[in-house]
């Protein structure tokens, strides 16, 4: 099933969540990278929207996924070429995205995490070997 979003529900969102690519008025506009990375992350994460009562929690889920998958983070800075996750307060600039994502309670997220981590350390135990 394709991932599908609101924004509306996002404070300000048509201002948060587009940015004009250029400076003319014919220049387009694109979704900003924040939003877009914190949409399929919900996937990730399993969690399907951000609240005023889940945004600490979907920001903490995105850095056990970073850890558990050694993934240096899910947006890229353009000038510095360097990775990160979104912060904790872009996190909380987004609550009121909503998708239509898998969800899992903490004791499955956690079951989620710990397979995660057992099937990176086979990745990276098999790579071991053949270096």
């Amino acid at each position: 099933m394709p991932l599908s979003w609101d924004l509306t529900k996002i404070k300000d969102y048509k201002k948060l969540c587009f940015v004009k690519n250029g400076t003319t008025p014919e220049d387009k506009i694109d979704m900003n990278p924040i939003t877009e990375v914190l949409i399929f992350a919900t996937a990730f994460v399993q969690m399907n929207n951000i609240t005023t009562k889940t945004y600490k929690e979907f920001h903490t889920r995105l850095k056990e996924f970073e850890i558990a998958t050694g993934m240096r983070g899910l947006v890229v800075n353009t000038e510095t070429e360097e990775y990160r996750m979104p912060t904790l307060e872009e996190v909380k600039y987004h609550i009121g995205l909503s998708t239509n994502a898998t969800t899992s309670d903490r004791r499955k997220w956690g079951n989620e995490i710990r397979r995660i981590v057992k099937s990176t350390a086979k990745e990276n135990t098999a790579r071991e070997s053949t270096s």
